[in-house]
């Protein structure tokens, strides 16, 4: 595994996203396309899990992330 927290395959710029299941799709595909995972229900199920414990305002914030 690299050590690196991201590499450029990972980031994803101008997707028209505007959900916050798409979202949640859009990193889950990612992590499977990159081999860090090959089960993209589990990374779903955590990133879900995560939102209940405290917003990462992947609901409220998705602007920021579609247009930057």
């Amino acid at each position: 595994m690299d050590s690196k927290l991201l590499n450029k395959n990972q980031i994803k710029i101008k997707q028209p996203l505007t959900t916050q299941k798409e979202v949640f799709q859009q990193i889950a595909a990612i992590a499977v396309d990159q081999g860090i995972t090959s089960d993209p229900d589990e990374v779903i199920d955590g990133l879900l899990k995560r939102e209940q414990e405290g917003t990462t305002a992947f609901k409220t914030d998705l602007r920021f992330l579609m247009y930057r």
